[in-house]
């Protein structure tokens, strides 16, 4: 509960174009984003995108609403060229 935002990020340089819960991202390099087992996410999620539409992604990442590490499940699709996502954890 509350803790589904939206976040976009440009498919041309890799960088956040919004967040909906962390604005301090914006505008910063997604290619380098890591979950805490190392995962790169957001260069996962644009490599889906290089041969479909969409695509879902399955990752470990901190919500917001309880602060603490769980596993999340993202939804997510190109849009001309950005990469639109959002997910939910999964507890």
């Amino acid at each position: 509960q509350n803790d589904l935002y939206v976040f976009a990020v440009d498919l041309q340089d890799g960088h956040f174009r919004a967040h909906g819960i962390s604005p301090q991202l914006v505008n910063s390099d997604g290619m380098v984003l890591l979950d805490p087992q190392d995962t790169p996410i957001i260069q996962q999620m644009i490599a889906q995108l290089q041969s479909s539409q969409r695509g879902e992604l399955d990752y470990s990442w901190r919500n917001p609403i309880t602060g603490q590490v769980e596993k999340k499940h993202t939804f997510f699709r190109k849009i001309d060229k950005t990469l639109v996502a959002v997910g939910f954890f999964t507890r």
